[in-house]
């Protein structure tokens, strides 16, 4: 009789592998209790498409919040697989699962220095590093997307594809060329001009979206009329 799969679990071996992320947020949060004297009162908050601040607010929340929001981040794609029905399927892509568990603290760690940075005086395009940070966070996701197993936290979830773990699969190794297509164009578009950079994300974006979620849809009602969904 085999053995039954090992179920995802919190472990210390865990927790030591993601010390060095922990460190990090520590760093950026420090890094915002001493940039928050030193920062205007009002600090861009919110960039529209072509990269221009269309949103301002106070310094103090700027300078700390983010770091809690990575933390808060990473506490969510720790625990929340503890609770998923299909727990054990994340035991068979932990590296992937550790990325993602890495990805959204860094990409908000990055995020919180440049426009911290921006608002101490240094010349930086803070549209443009934003947008370009956010595109690398695409492409590096959509790199690891076909990896992912069938789970309610994870992924792609539109009721097809939590459905059926086959138009699960499916469906996110249709979606990681087009994850990381998409990204590379956001990329481009986050250093070309107004309108350009505009089109060029918002296609992409378009793209990354309706594409997974269309082609799960027909891929479920092909399924279900074969009978194998």
């Amino acid at each position: 009789m085999d053995a039954p799969e090992p179920a995802y679990r919190v472990d210390r071996a865990l927790l030591k592998g993601d010390l060095p992320l922990l460190a990090i947020l520590l760093a950026d949060l420090l890094f915002g209790a001493w940039a928050l004297p030193r920062l205007p009162e009002q600090v861009p908050v919110h960039w529209n498409l072509a990269g221009e601040a269309d949103g301002f607010g106070a310094a103090w929340p700027h300078a700390v919040v983010p770091p809690l929001v990575g933390l808060a981040c990473w506490a969510m794609v720790l625990l929340f697989p503890l609770v998923d029905p299909l727990r054990r399927n994340y035991a068979r892509f932990p590296g992937t699962l550790k990325l993602v568990r890495w990805l959204l603290p860094l990409m908000s760690v990055a995020v919180h220095v440049a426009v911290t940075l921006s608002g101490l005086g240094l010349p930086m395009p803070r549209g443009t590093m934003v947008r370009a940070i956010v595109a690398v966070f695409f492409v590096v996701l959509g790199n690891s997307m076909g990896k992912l197993r069938h789970n309610w936290f994870v992924g792609i979830r539109t009721p097809w594809t939590l459905a059926s773990e086959e138009v699960w699969t499916r469906t996110h190794r249709l979606a990681a060329p087009i994850w990381v297509t998409g990204g590379l164009v956001q990329l481009a578009g986050a250093f070309a001009p107004g309108a350009v950079g505009e089109t060029l994300f918002a296609a992409s974006l378009a793209a990354m979206v309706l594409v997974p979620i269309g082609y799960s849809f027909v891929l479920f009602r092909r399924l279900s009329a074969a009978g194998s969904a």
